[in-house]
């Protein structure tokens, strides 16, 4: 759709797709008003583009409410565009923030936001998370937008160098996000002048895998209806690991780009240094080639009449247009794979990889080497969870990084290289003493009787990717400080017949702590929380799936603000209790084992007393 502004007319398309992996789509998107493209009017014209996260229910209904909120608190607003703008993202901050605060049932919700207004030949950004917003102009591509992330900070900060950032464990953490605190930070962009041939993206992180570079070449060489199928289509080429929204507007776009066929071969998409202005030139020498191979014909034709193969030696169109090169590249590719694929047979993963990644620098989408490096990968895994099972934390961690530069997003290894991490140097404090000790060795306890455990201290716990400033232990007492992280504790045996219970007090209002029981990895376990002031949950944790399994809607803490938790489980039946005693049952078609521990959530204080622990232990 076109309206004109002046001497502007403006084009836009939007497009929304749940990936590969995800089972729900968690991003939401708008555009407001919705039938209307005046950049005159009243209000101007909205984008959102917002990127949910806490769980199946959370996520998506942070994201969902961020773009109604936005929408309706800036329409309604007296102020103007830019302080609109701020107060319409901090309000949808607060209705979040209080969503989340309701119930269990929603998680640690919260959401990204960007926001492009457009008015008359200005536009603002407001703008928290890592969603994106660029800017093409005059042949080049700039990011807007700051990425509000953990490792983006510590780059601004010279903590990080940028290649330290660039292989950096979970670099998509946030710094900032909406519903996360009661209050937030908002960036705020003005004085963007509009100008006749600009371009808009808007984009969620599930985008990430699309270089700057390939936005550019294709925004730039397609209508924006295309550029959205385009731009998406790339990300699930590269794993569509995420969810990944794109929004694409072009300012006065001109007669010239409004003809423009769309760009739809991989080679243009991967030579992003084309210039697409010489294409009047190269249309002249193909129109003289084929008039001078018109006028030749029959000499051409009679020189090739007695070759068996003057079908391959024929001058098309498409030789004409494209040189030897890419065909010369692509042979040389395919040689370098199947050298490759030799090595890998072999066992020789590095020289494997290394033949790969020279392909890949080539040729990034070469399926084949893709599925080279992805197969090496998981041979890593499979080395370090066996080293891993084996206690040999060292060397699990040498191949989990070998992993990792293969998979740098992969959550599953950084999970594993942080617990290796935590395994090998973790340090405890002393009871009573501000010295530190080595952890003793983890090994459960080598019998098939009752394990019984009544202190923190025990050396079966061990307190994976935590830094040793969050917590406080002493003996029967653990003090957990108010941090952005969330924060477990784990006894390392495998167990069966389980009965965990421990008296907890929070300090602070819609604080979170739990009972973990069942683990078998991070992404893998049940959990029994509690709401400070609010109800009690039990959940299923499968990777993103999360379900709910039983909800009881009330708070049963003593006068003293203390709380006790139990969670027991025998055979297929779980029972969760609070201080007043049971609270609900619930079967399930399956034996329950695995690890048990304590959960405490981000912005959370916590403080855990009188820790019982018993059950029996699987024997390795």
């Amino acid at each position: 759709m076109t309206q004109t502004s002046g001497n502007f007319t403006m084009i836009f398309s939007a497009k929304s797709d749940i990936g590969l992996v995800r089972t729900e789509n968690q991003d939401s998107f708008g555009k407001f008003p919705d039938n209307n493209t005046d950049l005159n009017h009243s209000e101007g014209q909205l984008f959102i583009v917002a990127d949910g996260m806490g769980g199946h229910k959370g996520g998506k209904e942070a994201s969902t409410i961020a773009v109604e909120v936005i929408s309706r608190e800036f329409v309604n607003s007296a102020y103007e565009e830019s302080l609109a703008l701020k107060n319409a993202i901090e309000k949808a901050n607060e209705t979040i923030y209080r969503k989340a605060g309701e119930s269990l049932e929603f998680g640690s919700m919260g959401t990204t936001c960007s926001v492009l207004l457009i008015k008359g030949e200005k536009a603002v950004i407001g703008h928290v998370g890592d969603s994106r917003i660029y800017k093409i102009e005059n042949d080049t591509i700039e990011q807007l937008t700051s990425d509000h992330t953990k490792v983006q900070e510590m780059l601004s900060q010279g903590i990080l160098t940028p290649q330290e950032a660039k292989n950096y464990p979970s670099k998509s953490v946030l710094a900032r996000a909406l519903g996360v605190d009661k209050q937030v930070r908002v960036d705020i962009i003005e004085n963007i002048t509009l100008r006749s041939g600009q371009s808009y993206i808007l984009c969620s992180d599930g985008l990430a895998k699309v270089s700057k570079e390939e936005i550019l070449s294709i925004v730039s060489g397609n209508n924006p209806e295309e550029s959205c199928r385009l731009l998406v289509d790339m990300a699930n080429e590269r794993g569509g690991k995420d969810n990944v929204t794109v929004i694409v507007i072009k300012i006065d776009p001109g007669i010239e780009k409004k003809i423009r066929l769309p760009v739809a071969e991989k080679k243009v998409i991967a030579r992003p240094e084309r210039k697409k202005r010489k294409w009047p030139l190269y249309s002249l020498i193909v129109i003289i080639v084929f008039l001078v191979l018109f006028l030749l014909k029959d000499s051409i034709l009679s020189s090739f009449s007695g070759d068996n193969n003057a079908a391959d030696s024929t001058v098309t169109a498409t030789d004409i247009r494209h040189d030897a090169k890419p065909n010369q590249d692509n042979e040389k590719s395919d040689l370098l794979v199947d050298k490759a694929n030799s090595l890998l047979k072999k066992g020789d993963y590095e020289n494997a990889f290394a033949i790969y990644k020279q392909v890949l620098d080539m040729e990034p989408m070469h399926q084949a080497a893709l599925k080279g490096i992805n197969e090496i990968a998981s041979v890593y895994m499979v080395k370090a969870d066996n080293l891993m099972n084996m206690k040999n934390f060292d060397e699990a961690l040498v191949y989990y990084k070998k992993a990792q530069q293969i998979q740098p997003g992969n959550e599953k290894i950084n999970n594993q290289i942080r617990l290796c991490i935590s395994q090998i140097g973790y340090q405890l404090p002393e009871t009573g003493s501000d010295t530190l000790s080595k952890l003793p060795d983890n090994t459960p306890p080598v019998s098939n009787v009752r394990l019984t455990t009544t202190r923190f201290d025990d050396p079966g716990w061990s307190y994976p990717g935590i830094n040793k400033n969050e917590f406080e232990i002493k003996s029967y007492v653990l003090n957990f400080h108010n941090t952005l992280t969330q924060k477990y504790i784990i006894y390392n045996a495998d167990l069966y017949d389980v009965t965990i219970a421990v008296t907890v007090s929070m300090s602070n209002l819609n604080s979170v702590a739990g009972l973990i029981i069942g683990y078998s990895s991070p992404n893998d376990y049940y959990i029994f929380k509690h709401r400070n002031g609010g109800d009690y949950i039990l959940q299923r944790i499968n990777g993103n799936d999360i379900q709910n399994l039983l909800l009881v809607n009330y708070d049963s803490a003593d006068e003293s603000g203390k709380n006790q938790l139990k969670i027991q489980y025998s055979d297929n039946l779980i029972s969760i209790y609070s201080t007043n005693g049971l609270l609900n049952s619930f079967k399930i078609n399956r034996r329950i084992s695995g690890k048990a521990g304590i959960f405490v959530d981000k912005n959370s204080t916590v403080n855990f007393q009188n820790i019982f622990l018993s059950s029996n232990n699987r024997l390795n």
